[in-house]
């Protein structure tokens, strides 16, 4: 009864060699998969900003630093009829020091300047 159970040594090697040849056929396709994007890689890569495009998006750029930095160093009238207007970012900071020495009416006008720019629009204005 126990030779039936026990594995003779020709059936050891045959297990052995059946798994060895799994793994080998495995190591092989996944070799042969990295030969075949290796040979054709030129294929999956993103095409590259040519001159023309890079021009335009520095050209854009520089546009935009210009635009920003105007309109944190100057003056300009933002909506008249709510009194918003832009002031140089310098002076818009010594204004704001000088409004918070008193915290309490620094809040309420603070306040009163939400109400100004979130007032909601008039409804029959929309038809």
């Amino acid at each position: 009864m126990n030779s039936k159970l026990s594995l003779g040594p020709g059936r050891r090697r045959a297990r052995c060699g059946g798994a060895f040849i799994g793994f080998s056929l495995a190591v092989a396709a996944f070799l042969a998969v990295a030969v075949l994007l290796w040979t054709n890689r030129e294929a999956f890569r993103a095409p590259g900003v040519g001159e023309a495009k890079a021009a335009v998006r520095t050209e854009n750029l520089e546009r935009l630093l210009q635009e920003t930095e105007a309109a944190v160093q100057s003056y300009a009238v933002l909506d008249a009829a709510k009194g918003i207007y832009q002031v140089p970012i310098d002076r818009a900071i010594e204004l704001t020091a000088l409004e918070w020495r008193d915290p309490e009416q620094a809040k309420e006008l603070l306040n009163q300047r939400v109400d100004l720019i979130a007032t909601p629009p008039d409804p029959e204005s929309f038809e």
